[in-house]
């Protein structure tokens, strides 16, 4: 079964979008903003760098930990993507580092 999205972006249903609740770039670890569109070559370097922290997130942290890490930054990148086109790409690699990693 594979990860269900909201129509909002946000990838859990029943939980509090990050951009819902007090939150900042600097504590998801990127340079992004809630709602700010990025055009996709920074929607691309984020994902890039998500990808990259994947392992050192599941080596330093608990599975549940890292997998919650990886629902706030992928909903933060979401929400950053400019159009409907760009989202559908980052849902694509977030899903794809999710089932690479064992996330799912």
């Amino acid at each position: 079964m594979g990860t269900h999205y909201s129509a909002a972006g946000s990838w859990y249903p029943g939980e509090l979008s990050p951009c819902a609740r007090p939150f900042s770039a600097q504590q998801a670890g990127m340079g992004t903003v809630c709602g700010m569109n990025l055009s996709r070559a920074q929607l691309d370097g984020n994902l890039d760098q998500l990808e990259a922290d994947l392992p050192g997130l599941l080596e330093s942290s608990s599975r549940t930990d890292a997998r919650a890490a990886l629902r706030t930054r992928g909903d933060e990148i979401l929400r950053s993507a400019a159009s409907e086109d760009d989202r559908r790409h980052a849902r694509e690699r977030i899903e794809a580092m999710t089932r690479e990693h064992g996330l799912g």
